[in-house]
């Protein structure tokens, strides 16, 4: 088991984002009552799906955690499917979201959990708010209320670093991280993480390592804030270049989606991604550098790219023009939003679908 929980800092790979003068929507819905079961299981009594949360009255659409990839393994996954646990998280704006987490045991000393911050959209949709996070059942976690830092839920989390000769119930250094949500990307960021000046015992003794360390965590969650405040206020002379692609970025076989400036002073594209509904990897060039993104999540017109460090995303929001059947092309217009380092651009676009 000491090999599964070293391969947590693999699953952990998120980047730090800034949030200046975030408001909560005032149009969050309240999650209905929900009921919540563990996922199946084998004879063993080991997962093989995960916990599931489903809203009252009729469970129509339910929400189960997702499993994970277990580092080098191809096909081998983490079912997040025991001891379901829930929260409801109230929001200022009057609506609520619901905190849901799922554990996973291979039948060793440790195990893993999961956990998920759900949001009820129109028409019963759940979405989950949270990237793939884990961490260990020594961990120390909680979402709390901060007004002053963000008006959203935020989460914070200790877990234990496995030292070398250290056994795993004894005393451990922990690593501190807190995650707030951004409504830009519709996610949660890592704001920060570090490592505790001491040691602190999840076993027997079961120390409360965020309440020793929640002055520590508090005071740079503000000093956060001012910063990324102070980076809002700078933000008109202070921004990112988003430069034309070259025929050569971007390794796309089949269809391909390219967007140039509307009235630019290039025809260069600026966006080009290649159209699929699922899997769909984009391009672009900012600063000079070719970033390559991944669909990370799609509603109506909208779809959305994201790098794999979580850094730079990219909102396509599109509508179809005149069709061009001779040449098996579809003329799109329309934006894309561009977050990066914390600065957002909305750029008008125009382009083609061509296959």
């Amino acid at each position: 088991m000491k090999w599964v929980l070293k391969t947590l800092g693999v699953l952990l790979g998120f980047s730090i984002i800034g949030i200046a003068d975030v408001h909560a929507a005032s149009s969050e819905l309240a999650f209905p009552h929900y009921t919540q079961a563990e996922g199946k299981l084998d004879a063993d009594g080991f997962p093989l799906s995960g916990v599931k949360l489903c809203p009252l009255p009729n469970g129509a659409s339910c929400f189960e955690m997702p499993p994970a990839h277990i580092p080098g393994s191809q096909s081998s996954l983490y079912q997040f499917g025991l001891k379901p646990r829930s929260e409801r998280l109230p929001l200022s704006s009057g609506g609520a979201w619901v905190f849901f987490s799922g554990m996973f045991s291979a039948g060793g000393s440790g195990m893993l959990e999961r956990v998920a911050v759900l949001r009820y959209g129109a028409g019963g949709k759940i979405e989950n708010l949270m990237p793939e996070m884990t961490e260990t059942e020594m961990a120390d976690r909680a979402m709390w209320n901060v007004p002053e830092v963000s008006p959203y839920p935020l989460f914070v989390r200790a877990d234990f670093i496995w030292g070398k000769g250290e056994d795993h119930f004894g005393q451990h250094f922990f690593e501190v991280d807190a995650w707030a949500f951004d409504p830009a990307t519709n996610q949660y960021g890592k704001r920060f993480s570090y490592r505790t000046a001491k040691r602190y015992d999840r076993g027997e003794n079961s120390d409360h390592v965020l309440i020793a360390e929640r002055g520590e965590i508090l005071r740079r969650l503000k000093a956060d804030r001012q910063l990324s405040s102070s980076a809002g206020d700078e933000e008109g002379s202070r921004s990112f270049q988003i430069t034309g692609l070259q025929q050569k970025d971007g390794d796309i076989d089949g269809c391909i989606v390219e967007l140039s400036r509307i009235q630019g002073s290039s025809d260069l594209p600026i966006f080009r991604e290649d159209g699929v509904q699922s899997g769909a990897t984009g391009f672009i060039r900012i600063d000079g550098k070719l970033i390559v993104l991944h669909l990370v999540g799609a509603s109506g017109a909208a779809r959305t790219f994201a790098d794999t460090q979580k850094t730079t995303w990219v909102v396509e929001t599109l509508k179809a023009g005149k069709a061009h059947q001779e040449l098996d092309q579809q003329d799109e217009s329309g934006t894309i939003k561009v977050t990066h380092g914390g600065l957002t651009q909305v750029i008008q676009v125009e382009g083609s679908a061509i296959c």
